[in-house]
């Protein structure tokens, strides 16, 4: 059974009661209209778990607007993923080495940068961080050669928190964090507290 922050607050919606929303005037900024969304949507359960942790919600906010935008899910409804080569490669790549470099490559040097993809061995290299549908597409890809590393190798949802993380926040599995990341844009924000 998961133990987690989140347990006792079932009741909470993450969407912050009307009378605590923020409104955002057509003269600000950019970033006062992100702060606004995030607290808007996710402030009931933010208010709640910052008052079990002692934690300023505005703090959360913050960190949601800086790692996704405050978004949980692409504009197909498929959860918001990064798939990371390194971490790939780490998780999988290095003990099939010949596979691994036919369809991923990253900058051996800075390895977080240049990362580039093809589905065939001769086929064209592609960048794709930047384009959810062609995350999705490598990190698919990746799935058909070991689902449970792929899974560590995606930063997930709102709090892009990586798939390897998966027991750092309560989970069973991978399989168990992501499927529950793709369910709930709730489950994100509590595991991002977890």
């Amino acid at each position: 059974v998961r133990s987690s922050v989140g347990d006792g607050l079932e009741n909470i919606h993450p969407p912050v009661p009307s009378d605590r929303r923020l409104t955002v005037s057509a003269g600000q900024s950019g970033t006062h209209r992100l702060i606004a969304d995030i607290w808007n949507r996710y402030g009931g359960l933010l208010g709640a778990l910052g008052e079990k942790l002692n934690l300023e919600p505005g703090v959360a906010v913050s960190v949601l607007a800086i790692e996704s935008g405050g978004q949980a899910f692409g504009a197909d409804g498929r959860l918001l993923i990064r798939f990371e080569n390194h971490v790939f490669f780490n998780q999988w790549g290095k003990n099939n080495l010949a596979k691994f470099n036919q369809h991923f490559a990253f900058d051996p040097n800075r390895r977080w940068e240049g990362h580039r993809f093809r589905a065939t061995p001769s086929g064209t290299w592609i960048d794709f961080h930047g384009s959810q549908s062609r995350e999705w597409e490598v990190f698919q890809f990746a799935c058909t050669l070991d689902d449970t590393a792929a899974k560590q190798s995606i930063s997930m949802g709102a709090p892009q928190i990586m798939g390897f993380n998966f027991t750092v926040i309560g989970y069973a599995s991978v399989q168990d964090m992501f499927n529950a990341f793709s369910r709930s844009d709730r489950d994100q924000v509590i595991g991002f507290f977890d």
